[in-house]
């Protein structure tokens, strides 16, 4: 029950947003938009992801080296 009207609603959303701007257009250009930015975050979000891990690592090597001198 609770699918079914969830899946319908959304159908209406589509139609308002197609109705607004020429289909092709505005479902190309949506597709696009959604992708890079999703590229641009993916991309952002290794960085950040690489970043912590290097320092990480970092911390760890110099923790041992420590260890080792004394």
């Amino acid at each position: 029950m609770h699918k079914s009207g969830y899946g319908s609603h959304s159908q209406v959303q589509r139609y308002k947003v197609q109705s607004k701007v020429p289909e092709g257009f505005a479902h190309h250009n949506h597709k696009e938009v959604v992708r890079l930015r999703l590229i641009k975050w993916g991309l952002l979000f290794l960085v950040v992801i690489w970043e912590i891990v290097g320092n990480i690592e970092m911390l760890g090597v110099e923790d041992r080296k420590i260890g080792k001198e004394k």
